[in-house]
């Protein structure tokens, strides 16, 4: 299993429509000469994406190791019982 890098992860996470959304706001805000209101959307989101980034690589990483380790690996179920 392949653990992408921070700038794959990045772009991946940037691509998505709410981030899309918050550039097109960042534009209005700043037309409309609200410049702390974008730089404070510009600051949020940048926090939002690295947050994201570090606990998907943080988990593609685990993720990883536990494929990587092998062995046998035993699954319990318990179902309910009817009554």
């Amino acid at each position: 299993m392949e653990v992408k890098n921070y700038f794959q992860l990045f772009m991946d996470e940037a691509m998505n429509p709410f981030y899309m959304f918050q550039v097109f706001s960042i534009g209005l805000w700043s037309a409309d000469e609200y410049y702390y209101y974008g730089g404070a959307v510009i600051v949020m989101s940048l926090y939002g994406i690295l947050m994201t980034l570090s606990e998907t690589r943080r988990q593609s990483k685990t993720l990883q190791q536990m494929a990587m380790a092998g062995g046998e690996t035993i699954v319990s179920i318990r179902l309910p019982s009817g009554g």
